[in-house]
């Protein structure tokens, strides 16, 4: 079963919020999360964990942009098919 989130994030105090879109999906161990704008990934033993840990990465990719880059990069349909299917 895959389940989608919608994560908020704050950028940089001025009230400006971005939503992500997240799935989340059960493994053998656990469960991975796959933000589809940012094409980053987390993973954990629960969903909560899971979803913490894509929180940390959007968060780490977003800080590691240089001013004036663009902050998106989409998840392409193969991957996402690949993602899935596992």
């Amino acid at each position: 079963m895959k389940n989608r989130k919608i994560i908020k994030d704050k950028d940089g105090g001025n009230g400006y919020y971005q939503e992500y879109t997240i799935v989340l999906k059960k493994c053998k161990n656990g469960y991975a999360s796959l933000c589809l704008e940012l094409m980053v990934v987390g993973y954990g033993e629960s969903k909560k964990e899971a979803l913490l840990t894509i929180k940390d990465a959007i968060s780490s990719y977003l800080d590691s942009q240089e001013e004036g880059m663009e902050l998106t990069r989409p998840v392409p349909l193969d991957l996402l098919h690949d993602f899935l299917k596992f």
